[in-house]
This record gives C-alpha cells, sequence and structure tokens, in this order.
C-alpha cells in the first residue's frame, strides 16, 4: 500500500504487522479515512491489539507518541 510505504515515522516491524490488521477490510476503510497525521497512531495502536509485536514495535510506537508532543493511553484488556 503506497500510503504504507510512505510513512517514515513507523517501524518496520509496524509496517509488517500492518497487513494482519489490513486483512480486514473495513480497518483498511478506517486507516484511509484518517488524516495523514493520525494513520500512524492508529495504525500502532491496532498492531498493538495483535499481542505480538517486537520489543522494537514497542519502542517506536512510544517514539511516535513523544514525536507528536502528548501522552496516549492504551489501555489493554
Amino acid at each position: 500500500m503506497p500510503v504504507l510505504k510512505d510513512m517514515v515515522d513507523l517501524s518496520d516491524d509496524v509496517k509488517i504487522l500492518a497487513s494482519e490488521v489490513f486483512k480486514d477490510a473495513t480497518n483498511k476503510e478506517i486507516f484511509l479515512g484518517f488524516e495523514t497525521r493520525l494513520r500512524a497512531l492508529w495504525l500502532t495502536k491496532e498492531v498493538n491489539k495483535l499481542g505480538t509485536q517486537s520489543n522494537t514495535s514497542k519502542f517506536a510506537y512510544f517514539q511516535f507518541q513523544k514525536s507528536i508532543g502528548h501522552p496516549f493511553i492504551l489501555i489493554c484488556m
């Protein structure tokens, strides 16, 4: 997906795991419906829900939070 390829603020781990998220066509529509600045945050949240991300993905997620200048709380159940 060209949009995903151009997202330099996402780690390769998140980009690879995105294929799992996008198996659900609704998720792909939701992703594309977001403003560009929100796509990385939403996709990283969805990848984290998979529970299979590596520590690199977690690090990228928190680095992304830091780069946007505000905390984001993820509640896992």
